[in-house]
C-alpha cells in the first residue's frame, strides 16, 4: 500500500523470491501493486506455495514457477551460481473455476499471461 501511495505503477508480474513460509505475506504485500490482469509467480520448493499465494490474492492471480540453478557455497557467506544450466518454468496452477490443474507446470498451464511472462 505504501508503494502505491508513493506513486508506484501497477505491475503485470510479481515474482515471489522468498522462503515458503513467507509466500502468503509476500503475495499480500504484492497484491496492491498488481495491475488489472497482474499476478504473482511462486518459485518455492514444494507444492503448497501457490495455494498460500492464492489465499492472499485469489487463484486467478497466481502462476506457479520452478527455478532450477546450479549453485554452490564457494566459501562461508558466498554462493556462486554457474551460468548454465539455469531455467525458470512457470504456468497456470489453477483452472478458471479455481480447481487445481493436473499437468506439469508449463505443460497444461499454458496461457496468454504465461506467454507474456516468457516473452518479457
Amino acid at each position: 500500500d505504501e508503494a502505491v501511495a508513493q506513486g508506484a505503477k501497477p505491475v503485470d508480474f510479481a515474482i515471489l523470491c522468498v522462503k515458503t513460509w513467507q509466500v502468503a505475506e509476500a503475495a499480500r504485500a504484492a497484491g496492491p501493486l498488481l495491475g488489472p490482469s497482474g499476478c504473482v509467480v511462486t518459485t518455492q520448493n514444494g507444492v503448497e506455495a501457490p495455494h498460500h499465494a492464492a489465499a492472499a490474492v485469489g487463484t486467478d492471480r497466481v502462476l506457479g514457477g520452478v527455478a532450477k540453478v546450479l549453485a554452490f557455497i564457494a566459501e562461508p557467506g558466498v554462493i556462486e551460481m554457474k551460468d548454465q544450466p539455469a531455467t525458470f518454468h512457470f504456468g497456470e496452477v489453477f483452472a478458471p473455476h479455481g480447481g487445481v490443474l493436473t499437468g506439469a507446470v508449463g505443460q497444461e498451464g499454458g496461457s496468454a499471461r504465461a506467454e507474456r511472462l516468457a516473452a518479457a
